[in-house]
């Protein structure tokens, strides 16, 4: 009785008593769920953001690529715009309703809004626009060494490709 007595009027942590004796933790199975819970919340949030950084590296590499092969490539700067009237409308004129521009890159062009506002011009009667095409003779004159429509050397029984007509580089 007395050592009940001197355990009761302990001073001092009872917690940590308690802990070395054989005391059964109710804690253990929680602490373990929480370990668990926290490690697949984090494994969760590890895949969310890789997967969010990737996306965005390929957006912005899709992005700095258009940009660079098409957009603002010198190669498909317009050098030369070739309009064709039967007299009446001058060609500066044909330029200005189309809204176009020595120098503008050949892919930004829409087609069907040049078109359309050329029609809605009521002295003109039909209109036909095409993005590029080279007419030149010689196949050696021609600009591109591939083919524009599908970027490969035209086969060698083919002078022009079948997509675009356009002539054959040797």
């Amino acid at each position: 009785m007395l050592t009940q007595l001197q355990h009761l009027f302990r001073v001092g942590n009872r917690r940590r008593h308690r802990e070395n004796s054989n005391v059964l933790r109710v804690k253990l199975r929680t602490d373990e769920l929480r370990r668990v819970r926290t490690r697949f919340a984090a494994q969760v949030l590890t895949v969310f953001l890789s997967g969010a950084a990737l996306l965005f590296i390929g957006w912005r590499g899709v992005d700095w690529a258009v940009k660079e092969f098409v957009t603002e490539n010198p190669a498909f700067v317009t050098k030369t715009i070739d309009l064709q009237t039967d007299g009446v409308l001058t060609t500066e004129a044909l330029r200005r309703w189309a809204g176009v521009h020595i120098g503008e890159n050949l892919m930004r062009f829409d087609l069907t809004r040049i078109k359309r506002e050329l029609e809605l011009v009521p002295l003109i009667q039909s209109v036909a626009v095409e993005r590029t095409r080279c007419a030149s003779a010689s196949p050696s004159a021609c600009p591109w060494p591939r083919c524009p429509c599908s970027g490969l050397a035209p086969a060698a029984a083919t002078p022009r490709c079948s997509t675009c007509s356009t002539p054959a580089a040797t």
